[in-house]
């Protein structure tokens, strides 16, 4: 079950919120596959509710403007 962010919980510079865990964690970089992973659940931050949440998608399906 997915969690959202509890603002009653404090975040330390370089957490991220960990949607299954409910917590904010300093996720670890997984020397085996190169991800982050959370160190309590192993979910990665490359799942589509952990960058949902820490809005890590960035500029993808923003398109240009066209030029007339």
């Amino acid at each position: 079950m997915i969690k959202f962010i509890d603002p009653a919980k404090k975040k330390r510079k370089g957490d991220l919120w960990c949607p299954y865990c409910g917590e904010w964690r300093n996720f670890k970089k997984d020397n085996w596959t190169g991800y982050k992973r959370c160190p309590d659940c192993g979910m990665s931050d490359h799942d589509f509710h952990v960058k949902t949440i820490n809005h890590l998608w960035g500029n993808v399906g923003i398109k240009p403007r066209e030029r007339r």
